[in-house]
Protein backbone atom coordinates (compact mmCIF):
# COMPACT_ATOMS: atom_id res chain seq x y z
CA UNK A 1 0.00 0.00 0.00
CA UNK A 2 1.50 3.34 -0.91
CA UNK A 3 2.03 5.89 1.90
CA UNK A 4 -0.66 8.30 -0.06
CA UNK A 5 -3.32 5.20 0.24
CA UNK A 6 -2.62 4.30 4.01
CA UNK A 7 -3.21 7.89 5.12
CA UNK A 8 -6.49 7.89 3.22
CA UNK A 9 -7.43 4.83 4.90
CA UNK A 10 -6.49 6.26 8.43
CA UNK A 11 -7.61 9.60 8.13
CA UNK A 12 -11.62 7.90 7.08
CA UNK A 13 -12.35 4.56 8.07
CA UNK A 14 -10.39 3.79 11.19
CA UNK A 15 -11.28 4.83 14.74
CA UNK A 16 -8.66 2.45 16.04
CA UNK A 17 -5.96 4.24 13.95
CA UNK A 18 -7.28 7.68 14.93
CA UNK A 19 -3.91 10.38 16.12
CA UNK A 20 -4.98 11.69 19.43
CA UNK A 21 -4.97 15.24 19.38
CA UNK A 22 -1.98 17.27 21.20
CA UNK A 23 -1.62 18.07 24.67
CA UNK A 24 -0.68 21.76 23.59
CA UNK A 25 -3.52 23.77 22.14
CA UNK A 26 -2.95 24.66 18.42
CA UNK A 27 -3.16 28.15 18.93
CA UNK A 28 -2.34 28.87 22.13
CA UNK A 29 -4.11 30.50 24.57
CA UNK A 30 -3.41 34.77 24.22
CA UNK A 31 -1.47 34.72 27.10
CA UNK A 32 0.99 37.25 27.97
CA UNK A 33 4.04 37.12 31.06
CA UNK A 34 3.86 40.59 32.78
CA UNK A 35 6.03 40.37 35.69
CA UNK A 36 7.96 38.50 38.38
CA UNK A 37 7.32 38.58 42.17
CA UNK A 38 9.70 36.23 44.96
CA UNK A 39 7.67 35.15 48.02
CA UNK A 40 9.76 34.56 50.92
CA UNK A 41 9.18 32.01 53.35
CA UNK A 42 10.63 31.20 56.75
CA UNK A 43 9.83 29.05 59.62
CA UNK A 44 10.57 29.08 62.93
CA UNK A 45 13.23 27.56 64.80
CA UNK A 46 16.80 26.71 63.67
CA UNK A 47 17.92 23.85 60.90
CA UNK A 48 20.84 21.88 62.46
CA UNK A 49 24.52 21.86 61.13
CA UNK A 50 25.28 19.50 58.50
CA UNK A 51 27.55 18.78 55.70
CA UNK A 52 28.18 16.19 53.55
CA UNK A 53 31.62 15.47 51.90
CA UNK A 54 32.36 18.58 50.48
CA UNK A 55 30.61 21.64 52.76
CA UNK A 56 28.82 22.23 55.62
CA UNK A 57 25.19 23.79 56.35
CA UNK A 58 22.31 24.79 57.94
CA UNK A 59 21.89 26.33 61.46
CA UNK A 60 20.24 29.13 60.47
CA UNK A 61 16.45 29.69 60.61
CA UNK A 62 14.23 27.89 57.87
CA UNK A 63 13.14 28.69 54.75
CA UNK A 64 12.86 28.91 50.59
CA UNK A 65 12.38 31.83 48.35
CA UNK A 66 9.48 31.15 45.63
CA UNK A 67 9.54 32.97 42.42
CA UNK A 68 5.92 34.08 41.14
CA UNK A 69 6.09 34.27 37.50
CA UNK A 70 2.37 36.74 36.64
CA UNK A 71 0.41 36.55 33.58
CA UNK A 72 -1.98 39.01 32.01
CA UNK A 73 -4.68 36.40 32.00
CA UNK A 74 -4.08 36.52 36.12
CA UNK A 75 -2.53 32.90 36.28
CA UNK A 76 0.42 33.17 38.09
CA UNK A 77 3.38 30.50 37.75
CA UNK A 78 5.35 29.27 40.91
CA UNK A 79 8.60 27.56 41.27
CA UNK A 80 11.27 27.67 44.05
CA UNK A 81 14.89 29.33 43.67
CA UNK A 82 18.11 28.32 43.97
CA UNK A 83 19.30 31.92 44.10
CA UNK A 84 19.86 34.49 41.48
CA UNK A 85 16.89 36.27 41.88
CA UNK A 86 18.60 39.41 40.71
CA UNK A 87 19.61 37.75 37.41
CA UNK A 88 15.88 37.01 37.23
CA UNK A 89 14.74 40.09 37.67
CA UNK A 90 17.39 42.00 35.53
CA UNK A 91 18.48 39.89 32.92
CA UNK A 92 15.82 37.43 32.41
CA UNK A 93 13.08 39.41 32.51
CA UNK A 94 13.58 41.97 29.88
CA UNK A 95 13.81 39.08 27.42
CA UNK A 96 10.78 37.34 27.98
CA UNK A 97 8.01 39.78 29.69
CA UNK A 98 5.59 40.11 26.53
CA UNK A 99 5.55 36.48 25.44
CA UNK A 100 3.15 34.06 25.74
CA UNK A 101 4.33 30.84 27.91
CA UNK A 102 3.06 28.78 25.48
CA UNK A 103 6.05 29.47 23.19
CA UNK A 104 8.63 27.25 26.03
CA UNK A 105 11.16 26.71 23.50
CA UNK A 106 11.53 30.02 22.31
CA UNK A 107 11.37 31.99 25.48
CA UNK A 108 14.06 29.05 26.72
CA UNK A 109 16.02 29.92 23.86
CA UNK A 110 16.13 33.81 24.54
CA UNK A 111 16.77 33.42 28.19
CA UNK A 112 20.16 31.06 27.10
CA UNK A 113 20.91 32.48 23.96
CA UNK A 114 21.26 36.09 24.99
CA UNK A 115 22.98 35.52 27.63
CA UNK A 116 26.84 37.37 27.38
CA UNK A 117 29.03 34.15 28.08
CA UNK A 118 29.27 31.87 24.93
CA UNK A 119 27.55 29.12 27.11
CA UNK A 120 25.51 29.86 30.22
CA UNK A 121 26.21 28.29 33.34
CA UNK A 122 26.41 28.55 37.57
CA UNK A 123 23.76 30.65 39.13
CA UNK A 124 22.61 31.90 35.71
CA UNK A 125 21.62 28.59 34.64
CA UNK A 126 20.08 27.99 37.83
CA UNK A 127 18.06 30.99 37.50
CA UNK A 128 16.98 30.07 34.02
CA UNK A 129 15.73 27.16 35.62
CA UNK A 130 13.70 28.60 38.07
CA UNK A 131 11.79 30.56 35.22
CA UNK A 132 11.43 27.80 33.17
CA UNK A 133 9.79 26.17 35.94
CA UNK A 134 7.11 28.56 36.90
CA UNK A 135 6.27 28.82 32.91
CA UNK A 136 5.63 25.18 33.02
CA UNK A 137 3.33 25.69 35.75
CA UNK A 138 1.78 28.47 33.77
CA UNK A 139 0.93 26.15 30.94
CA UNK A 140 -0.52 23.47 32.91
CA UNK A 141 -3.17 25.88 35.06
CA UNK A 142 -3.79 27.35 31.76
CA UNK A 143 -4.73 23.77 30.46
CA UNK A 144 -5.96 22.63 33.16
CA UNK A 145 -4.01 19.51 33.39
CA UNK A 146 -0.77 18.42 35.58
CA UNK A 147 2.56 19.58 33.54
CA UNK A 148 3.22 15.68 33.84
CA UNK A 149 0.22 15.08 31.51
CA UNK A 150 1.50 18.01 29.37
CA UNK A 151 4.66 16.83 28.81
CA UNK A 152 3.34 12.78 28.60
CA UNK A 153 3.39 10.33 31.13
CA UNK A 154 5.54 7.42 31.24
CA UNK A 155 4.53 5.91 34.51
CA UNK A 156 2.31 6.82 37.04
CA UNK A 157 3.39 5.36 39.79
CA UNK A 158 6.79 7.18 40.62
CA UNK A 159 9.37 5.33 42.93
CA UNK A 160 11.01 7.14 45.86
CA UNK A 161 13.94 7.31 47.92
CA UNK A 162 15.03 8.47 51.42
CA UNK A 163 18.28 10.84 51.63
CA UNK A 164 19.99 11.50 54.38
CA UNK A 165 22.78 10.08 56.84
CA UNK A 166 24.35 13.72 56.61
CA UNK A 167 27.75 14.15 59.29
CA UNK A 168 26.64 16.39 62.26
CA UNK A 169 27.86 16.74 65.85
CA UNK A 170 27.63 14.12 68.02
CA UNK A 171 26.16 11.79 65.03
CA UNK A 172 27.83 8.36 65.33
CA UNK A 173 27.22 5.23 63.92
CA UNK A 174 24.74 4.43 66.11
CA UNK A 175 23.07 7.26 65.19
CA UNK A 176 23.06 6.78 61.28
CA UNK A 177 21.74 3.44 61.65
CA UNK A 178 18.96 4.91 63.73
CA UNK A 179 18.14 7.24 61.09
CA UNK A 180 18.40 5.07 58.45
CA UNK A 181 16.15 2.37 59.97
CA UNK A 182 13.40 5.33 60.75
CA UNK A 183 13.25 5.72 56.75
CA UNK A 184 12.97 2.19 56.40
CA UNK A 185 10.01 1.99 58.97
CA UNK A 186 8.01 4.89 57.37
CA UNK A 187 7.81 2.73 53.85
CA UNK A 188 10.95 3.25 52.07
CA UNK A 189 12.65 0.29 50.02
CA UNK A 190 15.37 2.53 49.01
CA UNK A 191 17.40 5.12 51.26
CA UNK A 192 20.55 6.88 50.52
CA UNK A 193 23.84 8.17 52.77
CA UNK A 194 26.33 10.66 52.65
CA UNK A 195 29.99 9.39 52.52
CA UNK A 196 33.34 11.33 52.01
CA UNK A 197 33.33 13.54 54.96
CA UNK A 198 35.61 11.47 57.25
CA UNK A 199 38.56 8.64 56.43
CA UNK A 200 37.51 6.04 53.90
CA UNK A 201 37.73 3.14 56.99
CA UNK A 202 35.12 5.16 58.73
CA UNK A 203 32.98 5.54 55.86
CA UNK A 204 33.30 1.85 55.11
CA UNK A 205 32.06 0.90 58.48
CA UNK A 206 29.29 3.42 57.87
CA UNK A 207 28.07 1.83 54.87
CA UNK A 208 28.38 -1.62 56.48
CA UNK A 209 26.56 -0.65 59.50
CA UNK A 210 24.01 0.65 57.24
CA UNK A 211 23.49 -2.46 55.05
CA UNK A 212 23.42 -4.68 57.91
CA UNK A 213 20.53 -2.24 60.15
CA UNK A 214 18.25 -2.25 56.84
CA UNK A 215 18.99 -5.74 55.06
CA UNK A 216 19.64 -6.83 51.90
CA UNK A 217 16.15 -6.01 50.21
CA UNK A 218 16.48 -2.50 51.07
CA UNK A 219 18.18 -0.24 47.85
CA UNK A 220 21.08 1.28 49.85
CA UNK A 221 22.68 4.36 47.83
CA UNK A 222 25.69 6.35 48.57
CA UNK A 223 26.96 10.01 48.10
CA UNK A 224 29.89 11.69 47.70
CA UNK A 225 29.38 14.61 46.37
CA UNK A 226 32.20 14.64 44.16
CA UNK A 227 34.64 14.57 47.43
CA UNK A 228 37.19 11.83 46.03
CA UNK A 229 39.61 12.06 42.65
CA UNK A 230 38.72 9.51 40.48
CA UNK A 231 41.43 6.54 42.09
CA UNK A 232 40.46 6.95 45.53
CA UNK A 233 36.72 6.74 44.31
CA UNK A 234 37.44 3.66 42.78
CA UNK A 235 39.27 2.57 45.94
CA UNK A 236 36.16 3.28 47.85
CA UNK A 237 34.32 1.31 45.58
CA UNK A 238 35.66 -1.99 45.88
CA UNK A 239 35.85 -1.55 49.41
CA UNK A 240 32.26 -1.31 49.88
CA UNK A 241 31.18 -3.57 47.01
CA UNK A 242 30.45 -6.82 49.18
CA UNK A 243 27.52 -4.36 50.72
CA UNK A 244 26.29 -3.89 47.54
CA UNK A 245 25.53 -0.44 46.97
CA UNK A 246 22.34 -0.15 44.56
CA UNK A 247 24.20 3.42 43.03
CA UNK A 248 27.73 5.62 43.66
CA UNK A 249 26.39 9.17 43.56
CA UNK A 250 28.60 12.13 43.30
CA UNK A 251 31.48 9.40 42.57
CA UNK A 252 34.70 12.01 42.18
CA UNK A 253 35.76 15.45 41.33
CA UNK A 254 36.37 15.36 37.73
CA UNK A 255 33.86 13.01 36.46
CA UNK A 256 31.24 15.15 34.68
CA UNK A 257 34.45 16.73 32.39
CA UNK A 258 35.94 13.57 31.56
CA UNK A 259 32.56 12.22 30.43
CA UNK A 260 31.44 15.13 29.13
CA UNK A 261 28.00 14.76 29.62
CA UNK A 262 25.46 17.33 30.30
CA UNK A 263 23.96 18.37 33.75
CA UNK A 264 20.48 17.28 33.80
CA UNK A 265 17.99 19.80 35.57
CA UNK A 266 16.73 17.24 36.83
CA UNK A 267 19.00 15.91 38.51
CA UNK A 268 19.37 12.58 36.33
CA UNK A 269 21.79 9.92 38.05
CA UNK A 270 23.04 6.89 36.87
CA UNK A 271 23.42 3.37 38.20
CA UNK A 272 26.91 3.21 39.45
CA UNK A 273 27.37 -0.48 39.54
CA UNK A 274 27.29 -1.83 35.63
CA UNK A 275 24.69 0.09 34.64
CA UNK A 276 21.95 -1.51 36.24
CA UNK A 277 18.91 0.32 36.17
CA UNK A 278 18.07 2.19 38.99
CA UNK A 279 14.31 2.72 37.84
CA UNK A 280 12.64 5.97 38.00
CA UNK A 281 13.50 7.63 41.40
CA UNK A 282 11.98 10.67 43.15
CA UNK A 283 14.45 11.93 46.09
CA UNK A 284 12.91 12.45 49.02
CA UNK A 285 16.06 15.37 50.13
CA UNK A 286 15.84 15.57 53.63
CA UNK A 287 18.23 18.61 54.12
CA UNK A 288 15.73 19.96 56.48
CA UNK A 289 16.11 22.95 55.08
CA UNK A 290 12.11 23.91 55.39
CA UNK A 291 11.01 22.83 58.74
CA UNK A 292 12.13 18.96 57.92
CA UNK A 293 9.69 18.78 54.48
CA UNK A 294 12.90 18.95 52.04
CA UNK A 295 13.66 20.02 49.17
CA UNK A 296 10.69 21.18 46.26
CA UNK A 297 11.80 20.62 43.03
CA UNK A 298 14.30 23.22 41.51
CA UNK A 299 16.85 23.16 39.11
CA UNK A 300 20.20 23.83 38.47
CA UNK A 301 20.48 23.21 34.66
CA UNK A 302 17.57 25.12 33.36
CA UNK A 303 14.91 22.75 34.39
CA UNK A 304 11.96 21.09 32.43
CA UNK A 305 12.97 22.47 28.93
CA UNK A 306 16.68 21.52 29.94
CA UNK A 307 15.97 18.03 30.67
CA UNK A 308 13.73 17.49 27.79
CA UNK A 309 16.74 18.53 25.33
CA UNK A 310 19.24 16.47 27.29
CA UNK A 311 17.43 13.43 26.60
CA UNK A 312 16.72 14.13 22.98
CA UNK A 313 19.81 14.65 22.34
CA UNK A 314 20.58 11.76 24.48
CA UNK A 315 18.31 9.41 21.68
CA UNK A 316 19.84 10.94 19.04
CA UNK A 317 23.69 9.85 20.49
CA UNK A 318 22.49 6.24 20.88
CA UNK A 319 22.74 6.97 24.93
CA UNK A 320 20.04 5.27 27.30
CA UNK A 321 19.46 8.65 29.30
CA UNK A 322 15.73 7.65 29.17
CA UNK A 323 12.96 6.59 31.89
CA UNK A 324 13.91 3.62 33.50
CA UNK A 325 17.77 3.79 33.33
CA UNK A 326 18.44 5.46 36.74
CA UNK A 327 17.11 8.88 36.25
CA UNK A 328 16.16 10.87 39.20
CA UNK A 329 13.79 13.56 40.65
CA UNK A 330 14.21 15.83 43.23
CA UNK A 331 10.61 16.20 44.31
CA UNK A 332 8.93 17.65 48.05
CA UNK A 333 8.71 15.49 50.44
CA UNK A 334 4.85 16.31 51.20
CA UNK A 335 4.51 13.76 48.16
CA UNK A 336 2.27 11.70 48.93
CA UNK A 337 1.73 7.65 46.71
CA UNK A 338 -0.52 5.35 46.90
Amino acid sequence: MRRRDFLRVVGGSSAALAIAPPALPANPAPIKITEAKFLRLRYPGKTPRKRNGTIESGGGAPGMTQLELHTDAGIIGRSVTGGGQSIITEQLMPRIVGMNPFHIEAIWDRMYRFNRKPVAKGLYISAMGAVDIAVWDIIGKALGRPVCEVLGVFSDRLRVYAAGGYYEEGKGIKELVKEMESYVAEGFRAVKMKIGGESMEVDVERVRAVREAVGPKIDLMIDANNRWTAPDAIRFGRLVEKYNPFWFDGRAQDCESRLGAPHSGIAARRSAHGGAPAGVAAERANHGNVSGRGEPIQSRAAAVSRERWVHRSAEEAGVGDRPGSGVGAEVPRELTLP
